[in-house]
């Protein structure tokens, strides 16, 4: 007899369907809005005349604007209404990206990507926080699969197509675009996501730091953060200038790459809900060192070895993410909830920054543009992996129904 699909406890049901996909809508807007300047990098450096140091500000900027947005909202994050919460900062980040299209100048762009990060660091919170919210434990893996399933689309389609705006009309031409869609979401956000009752919770950031358990969460995800955003950021401009890659062959990598974790989120995220979230981040990360060594390595290799080895690194890399993001959602009892994903989306960014600024001082290049040090820096990334899965291993989980 085929089981009823409200009936499987791993199986989404059609509203929970509906609000994940919304959130899922958001997070493609906002991966987008963010990854999209990695690859304009070499485009970048060459219009406003920029090096490897300076381009580090572009992006670190974000991520440090979100670091203390964050950090600031932990206070009140979870004395508003998630929903109405949610649509307003959703806003204020396509304010924030139309401002950077806007942009014609270095410092320009730098204050528009800052007021980018300001809300997109609470937007990023308030999403994780709402798959805490809205789904029981048992789901919050497919949950989280079906959200981070939208970097891949980013990946597929966000970043591609956004490129080959870019090269076609003009660099800036995507973030109007995003402006746009994102203008598009919200709409349907506001049919997608059923009303929440006003959530009332008066507490502190003291409240959050005075739990011990929670310090594991937090290392949890400094070092899931150092290990990526040491070298992904830089990523493509070691492809163009150190290996037979071009500038127009980046979007083939992210269509690649993209594609393949569009399917490897989705897949990873229900076999941690059935075989178990920590065992199936202790298999990811432990493969992921493959890539994390390889990816410095593709100097002499052809092109066709290069997209094989730049897929799995997505795969992996991408994929130590979903079954880690529901694990901490699930850390923290619900009525901390926002407060502790503030609070940890603003540790999520410091540490992002931080491993960028540290790696761009490491990174060098030559009058040529040739990248030195990627190599150094794919060490210290294998180093923080290792170290998350051991925090993974310390990490307490609190079981507690839905709220939504």
């Amino acid at each position: 007899m085929k089981t009823s699909p409200d009936l499987n406890p791993y199986r989404l049901t059609s509203g929970e369907k509906r609000i994940a996909i919304a959130l899922a809508f958001i997070q493609f807007t906002h991966i987008t809005d963010f990854i999209i300047l990695m690859p304009l990098g070499p485009t970048l450096s060459k219009l406003f005349n920029i090096d490897n140091s300076e381009f580090s500000y572009l992006v670190s900027s974000y991520m440090l604007s979100a670091g203390f947005t964050a950090l600031a909202g932990s206070f009140f994050i979870d004395r508003f209404n998630r929903k109405k919460s949610l649509l307003f900062i959703f806003m204020g980040f396509l304010i924030g990206t139309f401002f950077c299209g806007l942009s014609n100048s270095f410092s320009m762009l730098l204050v528009s990507r800052m007021i980018t990060g300001a809300f997109g660091g609470l937007l990023n919170a308030l999403i994780f926080s709402m798959i805490g919210d809205a789904f029981a434990y048992e789901k919050r893996g497919a949950a989280t699969g079906v959200i981070m399933a939208a970097f891949s689309a980013a990946s597929v389609a966000g970043i591609p197509i956004s490129l080959e705006i870019a090269n076609r009309i003009k660099w800036n031409t995507p973030f109007f675009v995003l402006t746009a869609l994102g203008t598009l979401i919200a709409i349907y956000t506001l049919y997608a996501i059923p009303s929440t009752k006003k959530v009332i919770a008066k507490h502190s950031i003291k409240d959050i730091v005075v739990v011990k358990s929670h310090y594991t969460a937090f290392f949890l995800t400094m070092t899931i953060m150092i290990a990526g955003f040491s070298l992904i950021p830089y990523l493509s401009n070691y492809l163009v200038f150190n290996t037979v890659f071009t500038e127009q062959e980046l979007p083939l990598m992210y269509f690649f790459g993209g594609g393949a974790t569009f399917f490897s989120a989705r897949l990873i995220g229900y076999l941690a809900d059935r075989f178990g979230k920590k065992k199936t981040f202790y298999l990811i990360a432990g493969l992921s060192v493959i890539p994390f060594y390889a990816i410095s390595r593709l100097d002499d290799l052809p092109a066709w070895m290069i997209f094989v080895i730049t897929t799995i690194f997505f795969i992996l890399v991408s994929g130590r993410l979903v079954p880690a993001m529901a694990l901490l959602t699930s850390s923290v009892k619900n009525n901390l909830r926002g407060a502790f994903m503030t609070t940890n989306t603003a540790i999520q960014q410091f540490s992002s920054a931080g491993a960028m600024l540290v790696a761009g001082a490491i990174i060098t290049s030559d009058a040529n543009n040739v990248i030195s040090g990627f190599e150094t820096v794919s060490y210290l990334s294998i180093l923080a992996n290792c170290l998350s899965i051991y925090f993974v291993y310390r990490l307490k989980v609190v079981k507690e129904p839905k709220r939504l």
